[in-house]
């Protein structure tokens, strides 16, 4: 519909498509959130399939960084994937956080649901060579901060 009505006007825009955002303040109700307290309050994880699900995860700074670059350098008209370079299976992920929290996840794997997609990884070519985006927080450093803010909130 933007597009439409932008071929049919002055109407200049960019459309920015984020993968998997995670990062400390998080949702609760998002994956790696669920993921952390459920493994710091030895809690079962419902994992619906089989852990081979994968994502390219994008570290809220990274986000931001992608956004501002866009507004700076971005070409009219165009649909940017902003999402990290690292495709990471979920129990990749769970391992990750049971290393960074030092305890070990109770993990239930339940038949995938019906619309689960078993893939998403955004490809960043287009962000790269337009705005000179690369992002800068890999999974396990971005798992770690989310962590810490975490823990840091729950000692409060």
């Amino acid at each position: 519909m933007i597009r439409a009505y932008a071929d049919n006007s002055s109407l200049d825009f960019n459309i920015l498509r984020y993968f998997s955002i995670y990062g400390p303040g998080q949702r609760p109700d998002m994956a790696y959130s669920k993921f952390i307290s459920a493994i710091y309050n030895d809690e079962v994880i419902e994992l619906y399939g089989d852990g081979k699900q994968s994502r390219t995860n994008t570290y809220i700074s990274d986000c931001i960084d992608a956004t501002m670059m866009i507004l700076e350098n971005g070409v009219g008209k165009t649909i940017y994937n902003v999402s990290g370079n690292e495709e990471v299976e979920i129990s990749t992920a769970i391992s990750i956080l049971e290393e960074i929290l030092d305890k070990k996840a109770k993990v239930n794997l339940s038949q995938s649901r019906i619309g689960d997609q078993f893939l998403t990884k955004g490809n960043i070519n287009k962000l790269k060579q337009d705005t000179g985006f690369e992002p800068k927080i890999g999974i396990y450093q971005g798992l770690k901060n989310q962590v810490d803010f975490f823990l840091s909130s729950a000692a409060k």
